[in-house]
């Protein structure tokens, strides 16, 4: 499972642009990757919020 889940950490984190997904695989090793997937899964929904959500308007 945790062979598993760290290739989908990083494929994901590659393509949704996120920074230090090697971390999580890193700390799964530390901690648990009990711990650190669900982790990953809150920072990813984090980032997939900020890439819908449209930045404040700039003034012309």
């Amino acid at each position: 499972m945790a062979v598993a889940g760290s290739i989908f950490i990083i494929v994901e984190g590659r393509r949704l642009g996120m920074r230090f997904t090697w971390l999580y695989v890193v700390l799964s090793g530390v901690t648990a990757f009990a711990f650190t997937f669900p982790l990953f899964l809150a920072m990813r929904q984090r980032r997939i919020t900020a890439l819908a959500t449209p930045g404040p308007a700039r003034p012309s």
